[in-house]
C-alpha cells in the first residue's frame, strides 16, 4: 500500500518509502540557509539592540546622578542660608545680595533631562525605536532656552507616549555646534531612528527651532506633526502654522 519507489518500512498496511537524495539534499540546504539568515541578523542587529538597552540604563543612572546633586546643591543653600541670615530677613536679603541669579535658579528647570556628553546625545537618539527625541541645544542661564524650557516641562508628560525631551548645553557639550550650526542662544531639533527630521516653519531654516515658543499647544502640534510625519519615512515635514511672519509681532 502507499505510493512511490524504493524500499521502505510496512507499519499496519502502511508502507513509508525512504526520501530521495534530492529531497534530503534540498531539506539540508533550506535549513542551512535559514541558520545563515539567523545569524547574520544577529551580527548585524545585535550591538544596535545591546547598545540600546546599555546606553539606557547608563541615561537612567546619569539622570539619577543630575538630580541627586541638584538635591544635594539645593539643600547645602538653604543650610548656607540658614546659618548666615537672620529667617525674617532671608527673603529681602536675598534679593538684595542675589537679585537676577536668584530669579533664573527659580525659573531654571530641572525636571528636564540633561545630556553632559556627545556619546550619551548619540545613545539617547539611538535607543529611540519608537519615539521622536526632542534636543534643546543652549545654556540653562539663558533667558530665550529659561522660556523655551518652560514650554518643554510642561508638555513633557502630554507627549510622552510618542516624544521624549533632553537638554543639552553646547559649551559643556560643543560636539555638535559646528555640524548643526548651534550659533543661536536657543536651538530645538527633532531625531527619529537616528536620523535628523526637519520641519518647514516657513522662516527658511528647516534644520531647526532657533527661538522660544511661547504657547504649549503649538509645540505639541509640531512634535504631532514631526512624529507621523517620520513614522511614514519622511525626513521633511511641514508644520501645522507658518512662522513666517513671527519676527513682525
Amino acid at each position: 500500500m502507499g505510493g512511490g519507489h524504493g524500499e521502505g518500512t510496512t507499519y499496519k498496511g502502511i508502507t513509508i518509502h525512504q526520501p530521495k537524495r534530492w529531497h534530503t539534499v534540498a531539506g539540508k540546504g533550506l535549513c542551512a540557509v535559514m541558520w545563515f539568515w539567523v545569524f547574520y541578523r544577529a551580527k548585524q542587529d545585535g550591538p544596535v539592540v545591546v547598545g540600546g538597552i546599555l546606553g539606557r540604563a547608563t541615561m537612567i543612572m546619569a539622570m539619577v546622578v543630575d538630580t541627586s546633586r541638584h538635591q544635594l546643591r539645593k539643600g547645602e543653600q538653604q543650610i548656607l542660608k540658614s546659618l548666615c541670615l537672620p529667617e525674617e530677613e532671608e527673603e529681602e536679603e536675598e534679593g538684595l545680595r542675589f537679585g537676577r541669579e536668584v530669579k533664573r535658579e527659580e525659573r531654571m528647570s530641572y525636571l528636564l533631562p540633561h545630556l553632559h556628553s556627545g556619546w550619551a546625545v548619540d545613545q539617547a537618539i539611538l535607543s529611540e525605536e519608537e519615539r521622536v527625541v526632542v534636543i534643546r541645544f543652549g545654556h540653562d542661564w539663558d533667558d530665550t532656552c529659561m522660556q523655551m524650557d518652560e514650554v518643554l516641562a510642561a508638555v513633557a508628560e502630554t507627549i510622552k507616549s510618542f516624544a521624549v525631551i533632553y537638554l543639552v548645553d553646547i559649551t559643556e557639550v560643543p560636539d555638535f555646534n559646528t555640524m548643526y550650526e548651534l550659533y543661536d542662544p536657543c536651538t530645538v531639533m527633532f531625531f527619529f531612528r537616528n536620523k535628523h527630521i526637519m520641519i518647514d516653519l516657513g522662516t527658511g531654516n528647516n534644520n531647526k527651532i532657533n527661538w522660544a515658543l511661547k504657547d504649549k499647544q503649538e509645540f505639541i502640534d509640531i512634535v504631532e506633526t514631526v512624529y507621523r510625519g517620520a513614522r511614514k519615512g519622511r525626513g521633511l515635514v511641514i508644520s501645522p502654522k507658518d512662522y513666517s511672519t513671527k519676527y513682525r509681532y
